[in-house]
């Protein structure tokens, strides 16, 4: 049998899930067909074609999981940001500089549109996908505006939210980790923007041996990816999560400032100088 039909419906919402689904229409076709003197015995005893109309009226009850408030509120909520959306501003998907990574912008949508750009204005450690750069060790973490830092023991790399240490500035993981979480969640529960990429770089100070303290960076990076994992769904596909090795920039960067200072933890300007020398020309790593 070959045929084809139109059918037209209507629904309406009992309540914020339920549905009632009404439903007419009509299909028709022609059919071809044997016949046979029963249905699992007998010869054949001819055959039987033309064409067939099929009538069709249904009247369904329907639950949706997604309920109409909010299928509503999110359609309503895309269409205002559309409409709102200055045209030349719209740009399409670019990539970022990792092998088979793509990101979506978040400047699809005017500057703080949305809950990502709505927690930008007061948590800088957000970033659009466009201002996204790779990790180099030339970087200087500690000036760059919003970065988050939690704190380790002393060669140790199990991170503990209760660590706190006070020396010319309070170190207290408890805060940070708790504004991660609570920037992590809010996007993924977001529909209006999404999380491309959560870099992660791990250090270790520039004393010891070079390679423990490599791996004693990358364990560093892990545990915090791991920390995040055990309290939200977020894929290892979304992590750039790097060990930096020892931070001899950012080590070098607080020395220039003392030395820009005129001095500092009781060493004068020459010394200090002669530290930067020493770490600019020596090539033993």
């Amino acid at each position: 049998m070959l045929g084809g039909g139109i059918f037209g419906g209507h629904s309406w919402w009992l309540s914020d899930h339920w549905r009632l689904e009404a439903e007419v229409g009509v299909g028709a076709g022609y059919y071809k067909a044997d016949k046979y003197e029963c249905e699992h015995c007998g010869a054949k005893i001819g055959t039987a074609n033309g064409p067939v109309v099929v009538p069709k009226l249904g009247l369904n009850l329907a639950y949706n999981i997604v309920g109409r408030t909010r299928a509503r509120k999110e359609v309503l909520e895309v269409i205002e940001i559309i409409e709102q959306t200055p045209k030349d501003t719209l740009t399409p998907p670019v990539p970022v500089e990792a092998p088979g990574a793509w990101a979506l912008p978040l400047n699809i949508v005017p500057d703080y549109m949305g809950v990502a750009g709505e927690l930008a204005t007061r948590h800088p450690v957000l970033h659009k996908s466009s201002e996204y750069k790779p990790y180099t060790p030339d970087r200087i973490l500690r000036k760059e505006e919003g970065a988050l830092y939690v704190f380790f023991e002393l060669d140790k790399s199990i991170l503990k939210r209760s660590f706190t240490e006070r020396g010319q500035s309070l170190r207290d993981n408890g805060p940070v980790l708790d504004e991660i979480m609570e920037v992590t969640s809010s996007i993924l529960k977001d529909t209006t923007s999404r999380v491309s990429r959560i870099q992660i770089i791990g250090l270790a100070s520039v004393e010891g041996p070079l390679k423990h303290n490599q791996e004693l960076a990358d364990k560093r990076a892990m545990a915090l990816q791991k920390y995040i994992q055990e309290r939200l769904p977020v894929a290892d596909s979304l992590f750039e999560t790097v060990g930096g090795g020892e931070a001899w920039s950012e080590f070098r960067d607080v020395v220039n400032d003392l030395a820009t200072d005129g001095g500092g933890e009781g060493l004068t300007v020459a010394q200090l100088q002669k530290v930067l020398d020493i770490i600019d020309t020596e090539q033993d790593v």
